[in-house]
């Protein structure tokens, strides 16, 4: 969810792939089959398979609980509510977001995450949160 850069790195590399998103324009870019408009703040159940998730919301825009209560609608199989979850996020909101994912167990994977759009100072604060125990890149 809201990651087209992975979404078009999985495309280059010909891995299997559901970009949820905001952005129509990435319709055209990737296919129907390999994209699906959606809106984190309003959320309708999609039935489609997957084994992961990975999620970018926007940090500023986002209830945790509200994305909490999306994955969680998104989970429709027992092996889909087993499935990891993998989020980036902003250090200043972790015990926001660890209390609002709890039962995921997730932990911080250092170090901070780099992105070409944000300033300097907001990229070292920016982490990836991924279940414990597994490594993070």
């Amino acid at each position: 969810m809201c990651t087209p850069s992975l979404a078009a790195r999985a495309e280059r590399a010909n891995l299997d792939y559901l970009l949820l998103d905001r952005d129509a324009r990435w319709k055209s870019r990737l296919g129907a089959n390999k994209f699906k408009q959606f809106e984190l703040t309003e959320p309708r159940q999609l039935r489609f398979p997957y084994d992961v998730v990975f999620c970018d919301p926007p940090f500023s825009n986002v209830e945790m609980r509200s994305l909490r209560r999306t994955v969680d609608l998104l989970a429709a199989t027992d092996a889909q509510r087993a499935s990891p979850v993998w989020l980036c996020f902003v250090r200043d909101r972790e015990d926001e977001l660890l209390d609002a994912f709890e039962g995921y167990d997730l932990e911080r994977k250092p170090p901070a995450l780099g992105y070409m759009s944000v300033k300097e100072e907001t990229q070292e604060r920016i982490f990836l949160y991924g279940p414990k125990g597994q490594p993070g890149r």
